[in-house]
């Protein structure tokens, strides 16, 4: 994903050089994160020039509800209306197809706080996998949604979900599960 560092670079007038030096790295990294071939982390905007990085309005993203580490939850806004319970900032270098959820329980402690804001991307038709043995947001046929480690079940299209310091939930049908990709504490 290309970004706007070169079109910065050279409306300021500076080089890639000048960049690279200034950032305390080489000139084929600076042109990797111009090019969308590295990602613009938030190690690299902390070394990017803060005079190159635009002063921009934070991109904002709705808290669509909750996920339930241990508790059942069922979620205010299952993605229906895109309002949820609040705006909050969006973690960096995310886009407005970033959702986030509270976690309320404590069977994915020390992961996840209860309180604990977990931002994912919810597709429809994930492949298989993106998800398994990975730490997701999952949405159960019954409504709950929770967060937990997903992975094969004893059958097809079967999931256990597993948590730190719970039982795990045994072959379960899941509508759809999405990999956490940030966490906020609270």
């Amino acid at each position: 994903m290309k970004n706007r560092i070169r079109e910065l670079r050279r409306s300021r007038g500076l080089t890639l050089e000048e960049v690279a030096r200034r950032a305390n790295t080489t000139n084929q990294q600076v042109h990797r994160l111009e090019t969308g071939q590295r990602r613009l982390t938030t190690e690299w905007m902390d070394r990017i020039p803060a005079d190159l990085l635009p002063a921009a309005e934070a991109l904002k993203v709705a808290v669509a509800g909750y996920v339930g580490a241990g508790d059942a939850i069922y979620p205010i806004d299952d993605h229906a209306t895109g309002v949820g319970l609040e705006e909050i900032e969006a973690p960096p270098g995310e886009g407005t197809d970033i959702v986030a959820v509270i976690v309320r329980g404590d069977s994915m402690y020390p992961s996840y706080n209860d309180g604990d804001l977990i931002f994912y991307r919810r597709e429809e038709h994930t492949p298989e996998h993106t998800f398994l043995g990975r730490e997701c947001v999952v949405s159960l046929a019954d409504g709950r949604v929770l967060v937990k480690r997903v992975i094969q079940g004893s059958k097809k299209n079967r999931y256990t979900l597993v948590s730190h310091n719970a039982p795990a939930i045994m072959d379960v049908a899941v509508r759809w599960a999405a990999p956490v990709r940030w966490v906020r504490r609270r």
